[in-house]
């Protein structure tokens, strides 16, 4: 389908749209889905577990859209992929019945990392950008936008949860939570509503079975350095909430102020990004491997912290490096695909990142035996993963990928 500059313009918007109230719904989830089940009386080590299978379901979903991606269309794969949420957040908020609330929990597929940019990706994003928009610069000035648009929004995610705290003294802490979720399955609903109205680019035939031989290559190099960062993230970041609620004794209302500041200072990062992007040229592998390695620094550094709000600043100071480097490291990942492979690369590049999580089902083995373990651990992997992600990748004949083009 050839697509004029006025579609492509009413297309970014309903992306944009969609972005915004995904990441709220999704901030919110990914923050409270631990405290919640801990308010349920779930031990650590139970929580992780869930956790497990939740990073295990969501991966291998991510990696199935992505292959259908290639050859129905982005925008059907995008509105599959966020009705599975929908469903998990709705069983959430209807009962308190334990099997069902596992099987929402894992059906969501709501893990990972309740960073600022969490709501800006989803299966097939990222390809759907790489689709609709050729150039280079475009691709990083359209994933930095919507950035920071999930960034500023997710603010009104942790204002979620900070509610809680107010609400919980009217309806108590199960029911406050269970109405919280509701919430957020309606804004989920209003991103699929907008999902529907995205038009994309014929697609080019894909003739082979998986990746193309180049395609392949370049995935394997990025797995590698994902698959190292990952097992970090995995056990430091899932449950870093309830971390925080053991560590310093703080309650939602703190934490919840915490993620929204965290998310405001992440969306500036990207709009700095998008504005550094249009007026230079930049080696897009130096920002994205180094700043993964300020960010797993950062994680050390709140490990040792002795008190909650120097663990804060630290865990601020971690977001600029975040939301800065992420668009960088998306542009990196599509050019190195051919335009048939866009969906199955970056969902394969996805699900090592995501297998590689699963470390979260020992994160409460490890809060048990020595708090700190967990973010100290997940620091020293992920600043092992940036300086693999800058080694594998810096060879001579991916020098174009090296730097964004104009």
């Amino acid at each position: 389908m050839i697509l004029t500059d006025n579609v492509l313009r009413r297309t970014f918007m309903f992306l944009i749209l969609s972005r915004a109230f995904r990441s709220v719904a999704l901030i919110f989830a990914t923050l409270a889905l631990p405290l919640y089940l801990a308010t349920l009386h779930y031990s650590l080590v139970f929580i992780g577990i869930i956790y497990f299978f939740v990073i295990f379901f969501n991966a291998a979903i991510s990696f199935l859209l992505g292959m259908l991606g290639d050859r129905i269309g982005f925008q059907k794969t995008l509105v599959l992929g966020e009705l599975l949420p929908l469903v998990g957040l709705t069983l959430i908020a209807l009962t308190v019945y334990r099997p069902v609330i596992i099987v929402g929990v894992i059906v969501s597929g709501i893990s990972g990392v309740a960073g600022g940019l969490r709501g800006s990706f989803s299966p097939n994003s990222q390809a759907f950008i790489a689709r609709n928009w050729n150039k280079e610069k475009e691709r990083v000035s359209k994933i930095a936008a919507i950035n920071a648009v999930a960034g500023f929004s997710a603010v009104f995610g942790g204002i979620l949860l900070a509610s809680e705290y107010f609400i919980s003294g009217a309806l108590g802490p199960v029911l406050a939570f269970r109405v919280l979720f509701g919430i957020s399955a309606l804004l989920l609903a209003v991103s699929v509503a907008s999902l529907s109205f995205l038009k994309e680019k014929r697609a080019p035939l894909k003739r082979h079975m998986f990746l193309k031989r180049e395609s392949g290559n370049y995935v394997a190099r990025i797995g590698l350095a994902n698959l190292i960062n990952g097992m970090g993230l995995g056990v430091a970041l899932p449950l870093f909430p309830l971390w925080l609620a053991v560590r310093y004794g703080v309650n939602n209302y703190i934490i919840g102020v915490l993620f929204s500041l965290s998310y405001i200072t992440t969306a500036m990062a990207a709009l700095y990004s998008s504005r550094v992007v249009r007026s230079r040229d930049i080696d897009a592998l130096t920002v994205g491997s180094n700043t993964r390695v300020l960010q797993g620094a950062m994680l050390i550094a709140i490990a040792l912290m002795p008190t909650f709000w120097l663990a804060g600043l630290f865990f601020i100071i971690r977001t600029l490096f975040y939301g800065f480097g992420s668009p960088f490291r998306s542009v990196i990942t599509m050019k190195g695909l051919d335009a048939s492979d866009y969906g199955t690369g970056i969902s394969t590049v996805g699900l090592v990142s995501r297998f590689s999580q699963l470390t979260s089902g020992f994160a409460g083995y490890l809060m048990e035996y020595y708090l700190p373990s967990t973010l100290i651990f997940g620091g020293v992997f992920q600043v092992f993963g940036g300086i693999a992600y800058g080694k594998l990748l810096r060879k001579k004949t991916d020098i174009l990928i090296n730097q964004v083009s104009k």
